[in-house]
């Protein structure tokens, strides 16, 4: 059981660059137009891994607007398979930046010719969840935990 305050977890953190090209269209607001014109910060994937025993869980921490379920789905499965869990052992937390691209296949608003970079920079973000996936189970190291 997580949590019992006698045991021992692991826990093991990544994360990942998943910043689009500056040119890039970004989502937030209805009325925005245009794409970025310029970098301020960079956009992260973040991957922590939590092992007890055998039970393993993944938090995913991401910096985009929205997403959709189809891609959450997705990225749940994908991460679970690089983990050898289940995919319902994979939460993912998005900031809801609005300085950040919106992803799924929900984004109407956005031109035809959109989509095919759109859907590059979607693959591009999922390779680097398993990335940071398996780097997190990589560096795995004990650790203790208590709410007091």
């Amino acid at each position: 059981m997580f949590g019992d305050s006698s045991t021992l977890f692991q826990v093991g953190f990544a994360r990942a660059d998943i910043t689009p090209p500056v040119g890039f269209p970004l989502s937030g607001y209805a009325v925005r137009e245009g794409r970025s014109k310029a970098l301020d910060a960079a956009l992260s994937l973040s991957a922590l891994v939590l092992r007890e025993g055998t039970e393993t869980a993944i938090i995913l921490a991401a910096d985009f607007c929205v997403i959709d379920v189809a891609f959450v789905t997705e990225l749940r499965h994908r991460c679970a398979l690089v983990a050898g869990i289940e995919p319902a052992c994979v939460l993912l937390n998005v900031s809801h930046s609005h300085s950040a691209p919106g992803i799924g296949k929900y984004v109407e608003f956005g031109l035809p010719e959109e989509m095919e970079e759109r859907t590059f920079y979607w693959e591009t973000v999922l390779a680097a969840a398993e990335v940071a996936t398996s780097e997190a189970l990589a560096a795995l190291k004990p650790a203790r935990f208590s709410v007091r």
